[in-house]
């Protein structure tokens, strides 16, 4: 009997977005629902996102911005390396980190740092930025696939599902092994072509 699971990452706080793909994933048939991190940020209402995390029963890989909140750390922990990007979300996590309640903070301590399940008879890897680092990007023009084959052997995964970049992308690798980014739902994703938004990963088993 065929299953079908829901994969999306990065909601920055943008319940209405979160609330629209949670809709449609099950209106698909989505049975598992998971989320790989990164629910608060440049939204304006970090706290509307958690109920309907709650409500749809979504299973969530903690994000570099949920640890930062979390524990009360003094930025997002997010990896730049501009000092343009750190200025500004130095401005988003402060926002957040102020609008965030006790309880939802003390939930997202618990969350995992990520999630295995088998699917289709594959090991699959669920993790926010990869499975070595919380933060690290994994960029589709700077993965090459000696690289990802190694990344995938070491932590023994077929099939490898992340975000942090916001720019979704996939690739089936020689060994037949696949590595995907699901992109971001909260914000477009953005890498200067202006097309627009990431959706949400669906798939069959």
């Amino acid at each position: 009997m065929s299953k079908t699971i829901a994969v999306f990452g990065g909601v920055y706080s943008n319940y209405l977005a979160l609330q629209a793909v949670l809709e449609d994933a099950q209106g698909k048939g989505a049975g598992d629902l998971y989320c790989l991190g990164d629910l608060g940020g440049f939204g304006p209402h970090p706290d509307r996102v958690f109920p309907l995390l709650h409500e749809y029963q979504v299973q969530v890989v903690k994000g570099n911005y949920d640890h930062s909140i979390g524990y009360d750390l003094v930025d997002c922990g997010c990896g730049y390396t501009d000092p343009r990007d750190n200025y500004y979300a130095q401005i988003s996590y402060d926002y957040t980190a102020k609008n965030t309640s006790e309880i939802n903070r003390t939930w997202l301590r618990t969350l995992p740092d990520f999630i295995r399940c088998q699917f289709a008879g594959k090991e699959v890897l669920m993790v926010h930025g990869s499975p070595r680092r919380m933060n690290e990007f994994l960029w589709e023009s700077t993965s090459p696939d000696p690289f990802l084959e190694k990344l995938l052997e070491r932590y023994e995964a077929d099939i490898l599902l992340c975000t942090h970049t916001g720019l979704p992308w996939q690739r089936e690798l020689p060994s037949g092994k696949r590595v995907i980014n699901v992109g971001a739902i909260g914000r477009p994703a953005n890498d200067g072509d202006g097309s627009g938004g990431s959706p949400v990963q669906v798939c069959s088993r």
